[in-house]
């Protein structure tokens, strides 16, 4: 049995999409590419991709979409590098447990749904109402008309 690496696997699955789409329609739009993540600059990284510099905590810049995960080997010691992670789980337990009240108080697909459209408006209008201010019109008196 050959072995397929992921790329190849990728491709297979994209050839598959773009195959599945109705006849007489176009195909769908092909997947975007990943950006190249790098190692953080705090790490100096050798010619391996391996760190030889040593971190004691999580940088506070450090964008987990942008830099290579941080490993283990790369902090000075274990107990360093469980506290990164007990971070990073926190953080994500807090999601989890903020996504669980929401789904409790909307209930169905639907209301979650409207309830999503809500907030995407209101944001866009924080954004309008901040352009028409920087343009030097007051948007009180603009609304209580």
């Amino acid at each position: 049995m050959a072995k397929t690496t992921r790329n190849a696997a990728s491709k297979t699955a994209a050839a598959k999409t773009a195959a599945s789409a109705k006849p007489g329609t176009e195909a769908p739009e092909a997947q975007v590419d990943k950006i190249e993540r790098i190692p953080h600059p705090i790490l100096a990284v050798d010619e391996n991709g391996d760190a030889t510099a040593k971190i004691e905590s999580a940088p506070d810049d450090f964008d987990r979409k942008v830099h290579l995960p941080l490993r283990r080997k790369d902090f000075v010691n274990d107990a360093a590098f469980f506290d990164f992670k007990a971070a990073e789980y926190t953080e994500k337990a807090a999601e989890f447990t903020s996504k669980a009240v929401e789904w409790r108080k909307l209930g169905s697909v639907k209301d979650r749904a409207r309830a999503k459209r809500l907030r995407n408006m209101q944001a866009q209008m924080a954004k309008l109402r901040e352009q028409l201010e920087a343009d030097g019109i007051d948007v009180d008196d603009l609304l209580a008309d």
